[in-house]
C-alpha cells in the first residue's frame, strides 16, 4: 500500500494507523454488528505489519537482530494475552488491545521470517511459501485428540 502510494514503508504507517482507527471508530458507532469490521482490521494490520517488517530491511537491520527481537516481543505479547484470557475465565477469544498488538507482532514476525527463509536459504518467494505450507500442514490441528 505504502509503496503503491510512493510513501515508503515508514512514511505510510500513519496512513495505515489512520485507516485502522477509522475502522475501529466506525465499528463502535455502527448500528450493524458484522464481522466485516474485524476482517477489515485484520487486513489493515497485516498491511502495516508487512510495512514494519520491510522497514527493518530499509534500515539495514539484519535478520540475526530483527528476528530474535520481534520473536521475543511476540512471545511476551502471547503470554500477556494468555494470562489475561485465563484470568477472565472466558471460553472464547477476547478481542482487545493486546489481541491486536499480538496480531501486529505475528504479522511482522511472518514478514521477517518469510524474508529470512527466502533470502538466507536462497529460496524464491514461492519456495518459501511451499516450505511454510508444508510445515503448517505437518502440524496437528489444535484439539486433535488422535495424539492422546
Amino acid at each position: 500500500m505504502s509503496d503503491g502510494l510512493g510513501l515508503g514503508h515508514v512514511a505510510g504507517l500513519p496512513w495505515i494507523i489512520g485507516a485502522l482507527v477509522l475502522v475501529f471508530i466506525v465499528e463502535r458507532t455502527s448500528p450493524w454488528k458484522t464481522a466485516i469490521f474485524f476482517w477489515a482490521a485484520i487486513i489493515i494490520i497485516r498491511t502495516g505489519a508487512t510495512n514494519i517488517g520491510d522497514a527493518f530491511h530499509d534500515y539495514k537491520i539484519d535478520f540475526s537482530i530483527s528476528l530474535p527481537i520481534v520473536l521475543a516481543c511476540y512471545i511476551v505479547a502471547v503470554l500477556i494475552y494468555r494470562t489475561y484470557w485465563l484470568r477472565s475465565g472466558s471460553t472464547s477469544v477476547s478481542v482487545n488491545a493486546i489481541y491486536w498488538i499480538t496480531m501486529i507482532l505475528a504479522g511482522v514476525l511472518g514478514t521477517i521470517g518469510g524474508d529470512a527463509a527466502s533470502f538466507r536459504l536462497s529460496l524464491t518467494p514461492a519456495g518459501t511459501a511451499v516450505l511454510f505450507f508444508a510445515f503448517a500442514a505437518w502440524q496437528r490441528p489444535y484439539g486433535d485428540s488422535a495424539a492422546s
